[in-house]
């Protein structure tokens, strides 16, 4: 739980994230190419990943949430988006508050688990949970199918979903904070373009078939005119 704590409060101290910085001009139409996600980022829930997760526990080496088949391990994009940008303003949630929901069956644990990540949220940055009222028409689903760890990025309007197949991914708070983070518009931090300035990657050193989830992607992550 301190190591949680510890990363969620540098993270949120020393980044920038989409869309909340990457948007600050005044112009609406400033837009981030995300098609450097590939075609993983627009796949339906896979039940596929659920059966990895099955064979999960809090031992394992890998966290629940890279063992996705989806973009970089658990990222899931609507696919009526537009898939070459994203739209800034229309994709941040209003006031930072993002309303909720849970649905499924998650025991009283892993409740307390999901309910542990967003007091993190609530202490230590600007970003908000409230339980959906009926006047809430934007808002995640928090569910528990059996497809993985996974999210949007941003608000994408509407219902959207934000699956913690249990009991892997609630295990670890950690693993709810990095989905919900997501579901705020937080991208990875191993895409940043200016990564390189700050850390050395040892190539030799990565798990072999997951090179492509640290690939710097400059270009993909430079600011768009979307017309």
């Amino acid at each position: 739980m301190l190591l949680s704590i510890l990363q969620l409060v540098l993270f949120f101290n020393r980044v920038s994230s989409f869309p909340f910085s990457l948007f600050d001009s005044s112009e609406d139409v400033l837009g981030v190419d995300l098609s450097f996600l590939g075609e993983k980022a627009f796949k339906n829930p896979d039940p596929e990943v659920g059966k990895r997760l099955e064979n999960w526990n809090a031992s394992s080496s890998e966290n629940p949430e890279e063992l996705g088949e989806y973009a970089q391990g658990d990222i899931l994009l609507p696919k009526e988006l537009n898939r070459n940008g994203l739209i800034g303003n229309s994709f941040r949630w209003k006031a930072g508050v993002i309303p909720y929901e849970i649905v499924g069956f998650f025991l009283p644990s892993q409740l307390s688990a999901i309910q542990a990540a967003m007091d993190l949220y609530h202490t230590y940055t600007c970003v908000s949970f409230k339980q959906k009222s009926s006047s809430d028409k934007d808002f995640i689903s928090i569910s528990n199918s059996g497809t993985g760890c996974w999210s949007s990025v941003g608000k994408k309007g509407g219902r959207q979903d934000v699956n913690l197949q249990t009991p892997a991914c609630t295990t670890r708070v950690g693993t709810v904070v990095h989905e919900l983070m997501h579901a705020a518009g937080f991208l990875h931090e191993q895409s940043r373009p200016e990564r390189d300035d700050y850390i050395t990657i040892v190539w030799q050193n990565i798990k072999e078939g997951v090179t492509k989830t640290i690939l710097k992607k400059v270009k993909s992550l430079k600011l768009t005119r979307l017309v």
